[in-house]
Order: C-alpha cells, then sequence, then structure tokens
C-alpha cells in the first residue's frame, strides 16, 4: 500500500482527501505526519500531539455497502484493527469506548475520525488515527495517556504503522461479510453491561451500556428497564 510520509501538515484528513478528489487513489493508500497543525477530533475536537513521537495517519478505503446502514461496521473494524495492534505491541487491557476511541485501562492512547462519501453502494472513507506512542507529558489530561506511559517503555513508530495498517487491511477487507466485527466489538466495549452514569440534554442519569445498534447508535438500559438508544452527540459517559 502506498504510504506518503509529510514533516508539517495541517490535516492529514484533508490532504488525503484532496489526494483523492485529484486522482484516482489505490486502496488503504496512506498519508503519515510528523507535526500536523490542524488535527480534528469526533464531534469538532481539536487532535493535539507532541511533533515526532506519536502517529497521526489517515489511510483512504473504498468498500462497499448493499446497506448504507451497515457502514458503522467500518468505525468498528477500525476500532478493533487498533485494539488488535496494540494487543500485539503488550499494551494492557485494551477496550474501545463507543463510538471507536481506544482505550488501555481508563486511559485513552487513540482517537479515530473517519469521514465518509458516497457513490451508489461504495463508500469511500478517509480514515484518521492519532495514536500517542511516546509522548508522556499530556499537562491536565488525566484520562488520556500513550503506549509509553503505559508500558513504561519507548516503541519504534515505523514497526508501529507497519502492524497497524496490517491489522486495518485484515479487519475492512470485504468489512460489510465479516460477522465477527460486531462479536469482537461488543467483547471490547467499554463498561459494558456495568451501571454508570450518563448525561444527555444536560440531564443526568444512571445506565446500563447493552450493546450498539447496527447504525451505530448506543442501547442503554435506563432505571425502569427500558432501553434507549443514542447517537454519538446525544450522550456522554461520565467516568
Amino acid at each position: 500500500m502506498p504510504i506518503v510520509k509529510l514533516d508539517a501538515i495541517g490535516s492529514t484528513n484533508d490532504f488525503l482527501s484532496e489526494m483523492a478528489s485529484a486522482q484516482q487513489l489505490e486502496n488503504y493508500t496512506t498519508v503519515t505526519t510528523e507535526t500536523q497543525t490542524k488535527g480534528r477530533g469526533q464531534q469538532g475536537a481539536t487532535w493535539m500531539a507532541e511533533p515526532g513521537k506519536n502517529l497521526t495517519v489517515s489511510v483512504y478505503i473504498e468498500s462497499s455497502f448493499k446497506n448504507p446502514e451497515s457502514v458503522f461496521m467500518l468505525n468498528a473494524a477500525i476500532a478493533l484493527a487498533i485494539a488488535d495492534c496494540l494487543d500485539g505491541l503488550g499494551i494492557p487491557d485494551v477496550c474501545v469506548k463507543w463510538p471507536n476511541d481506544i482505550l488501555s485501562g481508563m486511559k485513552k492512547v487513540s482517537g479515530v475520525l473517519i469521514e465518509n462519501s458516497w457513490r451508489g453502494n461504495t463508500v469511500r472513507s478517509i480514515v484518521g488515527i492519532g495514536l500517542n506512542v511516546n509522548q508522556t507529558d499530556f499537562g491536565n489530561l488525566p484520562l488520556v495517556a500513550s503506549m509509553a506511559l503505559v508500558t513504561g517503555r519507548l516503541f519504534d513508530r515505523d514497526e508501529v504503522l507497519e502492524k497497524l495498517l496490517s491489522q486495518i487491511k485484515m479487519r475492512t477487507n470485504n468489512v460489510e461479510t465479516k460477522r465477527d466485527i460486531w462479536v469482537d466489538y461488543h467483547a471490547r466495549l467499554f463498561k459494558k453491561d456495568k451501571p454508570m452514569p450518563f448525561e444527555s440534554a444536560g440531564h443526568r442519569f444512571m445506565g446500563i451500556i447493552r450493546g450498539v445498534d447496527p447504525d451505530g447508535r448506543l442501547r442503554v438500559e435506563l432505571e425502569d428497564e427500558s432501553i434507549r438508544t443514542f447517537g454519538v452527540r446525544e450522550i456522554s459517559m461520565l467516568y
């Protein structure tokens, strides 16, 4: 798979999107940079990373979906690919915080931003991944960590990238046909089946995560034992 390595760029997702608009890209074309000045996270958040110590990567993936609502499977597959990669590198207690943040224990080590465009049944995805590798200072962010912080050792970022891309290709090839993705995703789901506090529309309440619908909505059991589903922007976990 082609890999474009840059010293500095505003956003790897934007750069790869412009490439895809200008030419036909090979599937899994990848852009990575040492420094990203305008990185984005979920819901408009800013993704900040210390230059030269982490992985900032965007991957172009073309997939076919007979059912457009199944596109969340790509999110699940990417989250699992990162988790599989971290498992293989000895990162402890890896889990997926809905929809696709990757945690080690209680601390976030990786975030994902996927931007999709459709042509018929084909979805062209720009998959942006930020992975904290060797950074050890995250200032006033107590729930953020890196591979180095949770293991006490430094990592070769080229080796991590190679293993990550291998897992992404394995998990996302013919993604709509891979029913094991749902089983594996739910097995990795952070706080599944455990009571915890949530907030939605300014209201705090206790609930239990019971799973995720195929369209990516979180299923939460409320105190009256009813099940309610929430979109990404509709609920926050408090932990």
